[in-house]
């Protein structure tokens, strides 16, 4: 009993550590994006893209049950390459990202990213 309790309490914490790393991002991106948008500053930009792409791994795991270290993009592409009939996730996911650039998908297949399973 003490276990279960202890470790429902672990879970509680942990949810409100992630919870207000939640804000910090929804808060803090757009003013870093500002910040760049006005200064230029380098390290702004590369904070801002290597927290947009933690958000896409997150979202290929969390959406298309990818592996962490990879991108939407990325997975979908490999699924593409492969000839495997795509959900309708997925498909909206290349209608969306050929708006910005043809192929994005295929083009964005990962170094490595062949030893993932699909």
């Amino acid at each position: 009993m003490i276990k279960r309790i202890a470790i429902g309490l672990l879970a509680l914490v942990l949810w409100a550590v992630f919870g207000l790393i939640n804000v910090i991002g929804w808060v803090g991106i757009p003013l870093s994006i500002l910040y760049y948008v006005i200064t230029g500053d380098s390290s702004t930009r590369d904070y801002v893209a290597r927290y947009g792409k933690a958000i896409d791994q997150a979202a290929n795991v969390v959406l298309l049950d990818g592996h962490h270290k990879e991108t939407i993009s990325s997975h979908v592409g490999r699924k593409i390459v492969a000839g495997v009939e795509l959900s309708l996730t997925e498909g909206f996911i290349v209608w969306l990202t050929n708006l910005v650039e043809k192929d994005h998908c295929v083009k964005a297949i990962e170094q490595y990213s062949d030893q993932l399973p699909l």
